[in-house]
């Protein structure tokens, strides 16, 4: 990156944390304003969809005539033709997105009506009413059904989570909400199936309405000799790629569209529009080429339905409304294989409504067939429109206004409005696993939520910033399905007066006094409701134990009962250096003055329980002190050593000596730091080679000292010593357990550890053990299991001569019994 784009990225960051900075400001010092409403519809593009439905018909309601409605607008030149329409209404206001009368609106309107997410930096406020309204009825897979949805969806999650109301049109779409997106165990609001006040303006706009408002745009409608619209074939496809924020934008689709249909029908009597999709309508705007081709993304959609006789679409939402029109819909699919492998759809194409093609010449001829196609696809249309549209009325409107406006729960005949709530059944668990590395304490955390009892809890799964790391992402990906993970996102509103409190919080930490009264605990509060919205949690987890700011986090998490795990001798890692500085020493010693306000401190082993409270020097907090053992994914080891590995694949990954017998191979897994004590192994090795040349060194993991241990083995003359690599470093494996099983020897020589995984994975395949004699050890001991040595590498040669020798043993080990105990000892934890 060259300056200048160093320059945009500092001076972007500056701008987000100052529009922070002002929005935490007026979080704090406006109160809630009864009267005022704010609409955000597709992320402030315009007067549109749902929020545009219940705006126009509160602007009609002489109860609510003291109302005032504020509509956040992103472009504001592009909606100038919508906007001049209320210029003498002075209880209707424009702001610009993310400006400061944007933000005062954010932070005292009574109610926020929007139909996508919220800013990441939106706190719901007391007393704030906040309208989730969503914006279609899903063909295509949403929520967690995405391939990406791990580590895409937490902006998405935590603003349904922040909803008092979410609108649904029809049970599909609620399934959507509480199975796709795993609402269903911890929203803590209502779903009202109403129907979708967007679908009341298809039948209540008038004709003139919407010519005018299309003409204000440019865009003048055809009529026939007798003065009437000639018919409208609308083409309104939805966006196309993988990413929302970057759409394929390729404009031929949309000239290639109307060149063919105007080739081929009678243009006497249809006119073609084409919408395309918000997102590709804002990429594509300043198009000159395309000026008076397509509709503008500040036309509603639903108003221009209302004078639509045929429409063609793909994917997208659209139709579903339309089908209440009873018209005929046709389906131009060019792509589906491609948008099925990723997207995937919820409903079969042969359930459609309508003919689905990817010829332009097959639209054309269904459409002069039109009667024809009617007839055929009466039933699957009839059988859509009642999955998808079964309570269109034209009143969706007025219902939800009375549901949230007028707090009624029935109509005026006494009957029940469709209000689903209380979806909370299971014990709630918020687990913090950390940054997402690959390294013990993930493998772990991963094993943990793997062997969660989901019948008896409901699981979040809460990691740091992803920020599109590869490493994090595929971390995130292994994560149990039945877990809901939600990255955090973005960083904390905070006025500078709570930074400054923030950072001195962070530097010295709960030492009592002065020092605690520096906790800015509403900031931090402030901060879990943005990540979490309204949810609620019984039990709260920080299982990394290593972050400042994510031990202090987890305190913020109301009732629930408290835990923080501890991995490792933390004292020891605290004051251990890598490359001249050492990492953690003052995150740790913050960490450890949390430990005060936990329910309970949880060791790894209790070996490891004990280490910390003797070194670190918690005595007092003895009561609170516990255990529970690391998890193992047994099943992943077992099924991994069955695949074999092939000579030819041996040869092609260098694993040498590996596939024979009369070579005698050790291994090693384990990240390249300095605690576990590869240098001292692989002198002790050097010395061990030379004695016996028939032997091979397999070093699995990767770290920031892999550099540093390939250099030593060089120097050492193990690189090519008797012709031949002694050391092989395999780099990270996805699956190590083919070529564990291959060894005839694990060693440990770790310096200090808390309860190694990777121990019980060497168990669970019968491999001989040597491992050091760490201060955790004794919890990883079995009785005859393992020969223990010193961590130098004098110890370390003579416990391998010991091997060579035969002397060290195998332990009996029973890997389910095992994983029994160990989850019983996490039930009695949190319980």
């Amino acid at each position: 990156m060259g300056i200048l784009g160093k320059v945009k990225n500092k001076f972007g960051n500056l701008k987000e944390t100052k529009r922070r900075m002002k929005y935490a400001s007026l979080y704090k010092k406006l109160p809630i304003d009864e009267s005022v409403v704010l609409y955000d519809s597709f992320m402030s593009r315009g007067m549109l969809d749902n929020p545009y439905a219940i705006f126009k018909k509160l602007k009609s309601m002489d109860e609510f005539k003291n109302l005032k409605h504020i509509w956040a607008i992103e472009d504001m030149e592009g909606n100038a033709p919508i906007i001049e329409r209320f210029a003498s209404d002075n209880n209707v206001v424009f702001v610009k997105r993310h400006d400061k009368a944007y933000l005062k609106a954010l932070t005292s309107a009574k109610y926020i009506i929007t139909n996508v997410s919220m800013p990441y930096y939106y706190v719901k406020k007391d007393n704030q009413i906040l309208i989730n309204t969503w914006h279609g009825v899903p063909l295509k897979k949403l929520g967690y059904d995405l391939p990406d949805a791990t580590y895409t969806i937490s902006n998405v999650l935590r603003s349904m989570l922040s909803s008092d109301y979410m609108v649904s049109p029809c049970p599909h779409l609620t399934n959507v909400y509480l199975e796709k997106y795993k609402l269903d165990g911890l929203y803590t609001g209502k779903i009202m199936e109403t129907g979708y006040p967007r679908c009341d303006l298809i039948g209540s706009t008038s004709e003139d309405e919407i010519v005018s408002k299309l003409a204000g745009f440019g865009i003048d409608l055809e009529r026939n000799s007798k003065g009437e619209l000639k018919k409208v074939i609308l083409y309104a496809p939805t966006w196309k790629g993988t990413d929302f924020s970057k759409p394929d934008i390729s404009t031929d689709e949309y000239f290639n569209f109307k060149k063919i249909l105007e080739s081929n029908l009678d243009m006497d009597k249809y006119q073609i529009l084409i919408k395309p999709h918000q997102v590709v309508y804002k990429a594509l705007k300043d198009r000159a080429d395309l000026k008076g081709l397509l509709v503008p993304a500040y036309i509603d959609a639903d108003e221009l339905m209302s004078i639509t006789d045929i429409l063609v679409s793909d994917y997208s939402s659209i139709f579903f409304d339309f089908l209440i029109t009873g018209k005929p819909v046709l389906f131009y699919v060019p792509d589906l294989s491609d948008y099925e492998d990723y997207h995937g759809l919820y409903f079969n194409v042969n359930e459609l409504p309508g003919p689905a093609t990817d010829n332009l010449e097959e639209i054309c001829n269904y459409i002069n067939n039109i009667k024809n196609v009617n007839e055929e696809y009466k039933k699957k249309y009839l059988s859509m429109k009642n999955i998808c549209a079964p309570f269109e009325n034209g009143n969706s409107t007025d219902l939800l206004i009375d549901i949230v406006f007028k707090n009624k729960d029935t109509d005026n005949w006494g009957n029940k409005y469709r209000v689903l709530e209380n979806f909370v059944k299971k014990k709630r668990l918020l687990l913090y696993g950390g940054g997402m590395l690959l390294n013990g304490i993930t493998t772990s955390f991963i094993n943990l939520v793997d062997h969660i009892d989901y019948d008896k809890y409901d699981v979040t799964v809460f990691a740091g910033k992803i920020a599109h790391i590869p490493e994090k992402m595929e971390m995130l990906m292994r994560m149990n399905k039945n877990a809901r993970t939600f990255p955090r996102i973005s960083y904390t509103p905070a006025t500078f007066g709570e930074q400054v409190l923030f950072y001195l919080n962070r530097f010295f930490g709960f030492k009592g006094g002065l020092f605690d009264k520096l906790y800015p605990k509403k900031c931090y509060d402030r901060e879990f409701r943005r990540c979490f919205g309204d949810a609620k949690f019984d039990v709260a987890v920080d299982f990394s134990g290593y972050g400042s700011f994510y031990s202090i986090l987890m305190l913020s998490a109301g009732d629930a009962k408290k835990l923080i795990w501890q991995h490792n001798d933390l004292e020891t890692d605290r004051l251990k250096k890598v490359d001249g500085k050492q990492p953690h020493k003052r995150e740790l010693k913050v960490v450890f003055s949390t430990y005060k306000f936990y329910d309970k401190i949880v060791g790894c082993s209790e070996a490891t329980m004990n280490i910390n409270r003797q070194k670190i020097g918690y005595e007092n907090l003895k009561d609170k002190c516990t255990f529970v053992e690391n998890i193992a994914n047994f099943t992943r080891v077992l099924e991994g050593a069955k695949v074999d590995i092939t000579k030819e694949e041996a040869d092609l990954k260098g694993y040498d000596g590996l596939l024979d017998d009369n070579i005698k191979c050790i291994v090693n897994m384990g990240r390249f730091s300095p605690e576990k004590n590869h240098e001292q192994l692989i002198r002790a090795y050097d010395r061990y080679n030379k004695n016996h040349p028939d032997t091979r060194l397999y070093i699995i993991g990767e770290g920031p000292l892999e550099s540093e241990l390939k250099s030593l083995c060089k120097k050492l003359g193990l690189d090519d010593r008797n012709g031949h690599k002694n050391v092989i470093f395999t780099g990270k494996l996805e699956n190590p357990f083919s070529v564990m099983k291959n060894c005839d020897l694990f060693i440990l020589p770790s310096i200090y550890e808390g309860q190694p995984v990777v121990l019980l994975e060497a168990r669970a395949l019968h491999l001989p053990i040597i491992m050091s004699d760490f201060d955790s050890a004794p919890s990883s001991l079995k009785p005859n299991g393992q020969l223990v040595c010193k961590k130098d590498a004098d110890s370390i040669y003579e416990a391998l001569e010991e091997f060579n020798k035969g002397n060290v043993p195998t332990a009996e080990f029973d890997a389910n019994q095992y994983n029994v105990n160990a989850m019983r000892q996490f039930y009695e934890a949190i319980n």
